[in-house]
């Protein structure tokens, strides 16, 4: 007993001085303003691919040469948040616009359903629009937003130290099974698809970190098998749940699902041709996810959106030849005026009523999707995530990528027999499979598979391992590396998942309890005037300066010159010119109306707000991109009344 006391004491007190220790170095990376070499390394590290995984490769891979395991350790854990941190930085210290992202701060497009949905149910406690349709990521935005007072800035930076965290702890777990080359290579995939989303109020952050959080759980469990057969169960059966939920949050690879229930009756079936207990308990635990998930949407959810009311919209364009997600409202107009409910049913009648009539479209709409993904495209590839601005580095990074996966599976297939190896070959196969039903040649940089992101950077780590592997065996003085192979691997990184996870589960309970949502009256504008009642939120608003010389752009600050130059990365040409509308003293704001939860931006002169958190009403003029009169969009304030300090 006392043994076990001091065992769980140890790991909680590891635990602690990781969390302490992780939370000041990455607050530290982002303490230093307005400096010139920071804003260039952290914008070389989100964007620069050709310079960037040279030099984290060498940094990387250096903390393997050192015999001292815990300094190693210690090195590697202050690279990867290093880099995570740069690459939120990069994003702040040139406030860059991108398609999710107006000047490095402002949710634009998907971001701000997101936020706009979290922001709801933070306020007025119920959950809409897109936090409605992926519910555990927008209680979970939601409740960041309420512990941090609605700070914008703070919540990104939590997020993307929790997915610095989540990176670290599944490497220490793959440094046990890959070679160093391995598990470097292993972490650089993730982190190229991982920087496209940090800064970014986008579920495709969670549903990789909560991916990454059950390949953790998961190699932990099959470490331990041989010695421990009830933990080992015990916490795949852990990591089948929080890839349920990596599920929910960015639905996309399904196929795995079953696949996961057989891998575990196989594994777990003692004397026995297949394992019915141990099977049967992966498929509750998978049920359980899918019932947290479906049971926050119910309580919590808005009754004008169903539940992932996007199914189907890929499958059509898979299915009519290969075309876009948007093809069925192309052809079936009417669809955008149903309720929600009736429209997933009558798509999926049409999808089954397309593949029974035109067969063959759909088996063309599969070569075209494998000619996309195979292919060196930099926006829908498989590896489209890892492309740079560099032609040639494309060719040969998405290139060596893809060949490293190839022989990763082959290995996988040829050691088949060994239970990690057999995993890797599962979460493979049900990705591949998924593709069928989830297309990702619709969408931008395979983010919706973002779940899957870890399974195919285990398998192109699997890869280069092996081929590293080979060469030590014929030059075994070439590389003398501490592979680590043997040592038993620390339980703290499962724990660290499982934290996560069940914060993700009771975040929308712990923001319902504690906050109870806002009751606000309306008093009436002028005639032609819009009604808008908002909170002034910390960490949310960019301010357009006038170009000067004696500052540089820095989020929440950014030159009408800088501002101007990037707007021009989003999407579309009717946003884009609006956008470049504003002028210099101009500082804008997401936010939601409080009298009925819509998205907002309110625009007006620098200096005209509160500076701390209060409750606002303000009447003036509301308009969309083509300037007419709205019910969302662009707010112009005329008078602001201060109501509640």
């Amino acid at each position: 007993m006392n043994q076990s006391k001091k065992f769980n004491a140890s790991i909680l007190i590891t635990m602690l001085g990781y969390l302490v220790l992780s939370a000041l170095f990455f607050y530290l990376t982002l303490v230093p303003r307005e400096s010139s070499i920071l804003k260039t390394l952290s914008v070389l590290g989100r964007y620069n691919v050709t310079r960037v995984i040279p030099v984290l490769s060498i940094l990387l891979f250096f903390p393997y040469l050192l015999k001292n395991t815990r300094v190693s350790q210690l090195i590697l854990w202050a690279v990867m948040l290093t880099i995570y941190a740069l690459a939120l930085i990069g994003l702040w210290a040139s406030a860059y616009s991108e398609n999710y992202v107006i000047a490095g701060l402002v949710p634009r497009s998907d971001a701000m359903y997101h936020y706009g949905g979290a922001l709801d149910f933070w306020l007025r406690g119920i959950l809409t629009g897109f936090a409605s349709r992926r519910p555990l990521f927008g209680s979970f935005l939601a409740f960041l937003l309420w512990a941090f007072s609605g700070n914008l800035q703070v919540v990104l930076a939590v997020l993307a130290f929790l997915s610095a965290m989540v990176s670290f702890v599944v490497c220490t777990q793959m440094r046990h099974l890959l070679r160093p080359f391995g598990t470097v290579i292993f972490f650089i995939v993730i982190f190229l698809f991982m920087r496209r989303f940090i800064g970014l109020a986008m579920s495709e952050i969670l549903g990789c970190m909560l991916g990454t959080a059950s390949l953790t759980m998961w190699l932990y469990s099959l470490y331990i098998s041989e010695e421990n057969e009830r933990s080992s169960l015990i916490w795949f059966l852990m990591g089948n749940f929080v890839f349920m939920l990596a599920q929910m949050s960015r639905p996309a690879a399904v196929a795995t699902l079953p696949l996961i229930v057989l891998f575990a009756g196989w594994l777990w079936r003692g004397d026995r041709k297949f394992g019915w207990y141990a099977a049967g308990w992966s498929l509750a635990v998978l049920a359980l996810g899918f019932f947290i998930n479906w049971l926050i949407y119910s309580l919590f959810g808005s009754q004008d959106s169903a539940l992932m009311n996007n199914f189907g919209y890929g499958i059509y364009g898979l299915a009519v030849g290969g075309k876009g997600w948007r093809q069925i409202f192309f052809d079936f107009p009417e669809l955008n005026t149903m309720a929600p409910g009736m429209r997933e049913r009558t798509i999926t009648q049409i999808i089954i009523n397309q593949i029974a009539q035109n067969p063959n479209d759909f088996f063309r709409g599969l070569v075209v999707q494998a000619r996309i993904l195979f292919s060196f495209s930099e926006t829908n590839s498989l590896f489209s995530f890892a492309t740079s601005s560099n032609s040639l580095v494309n060719y040969v990074l998405m290139g060596s990528l893809l060949l490293l996966l190839c022989v990763g599976l082959v290995v996988a297939i040829w050691r088949i027999k060994e239970p990690i190896y057999l995993l890797l070959l599962v979460l493979l196969a049900g990705f591949f499979s998924s593709l069928i039903v989830s297309p990702a040649y619709q969408t931008q940089y395979m983010r919706v598979f973002a779940a899957s992101i870890p399974a195919l950077a285990f398998g192109v780590g699997a890869g280069l391992s092996w081929i590293m592997e080979g060469l030590q065996k014929r030059h075994p003085n070439l590389f003398r590396i501490q592979n680590n192979r043997g040592e038993k691997p620390h339980t703290v990184g499962v724990i660290w998942g499982a934290v996560i996870s069940g914060l993700v589960i009771l975040s929308p309970f712990l923001v319902r309890l504690t906050n109870p949502p806002l009751k606000v009256q309306a008093a009436g504008c002028d005639d032609g005037q819009a009604e808008v009642v908002f909170l002034t939120q910390p960490g949310t608003r960019v301010t357009i300066f006038k170009d000067t010389p004696d500052q540089m752009t820095w989020v929440p600050n950014v030159s009408r010159f800088d501002y101007q130059r990037d707007i021009h990365s989003i999407c579309c040409e009717d946003d884009i010119n609006y956008y470049k509308s504003f002028l210099g003293g101009t500082d804008i704001f997401p936010t939601i109306n409080l009298l009925d939860g819509s998205h907002i931006l309110v625009v007006g002169s620098t200096g005209s707000w509160p500076e701390n958190s209060v409750q606002v009403r303000a009447c003036g003029r509301m308009e969309n991109i083509y300037r007419k009169k709205s019910t969302n969009g662009f707010f112009y304030p005329d008078q602001l009344q201060i109501i509640q300090p």
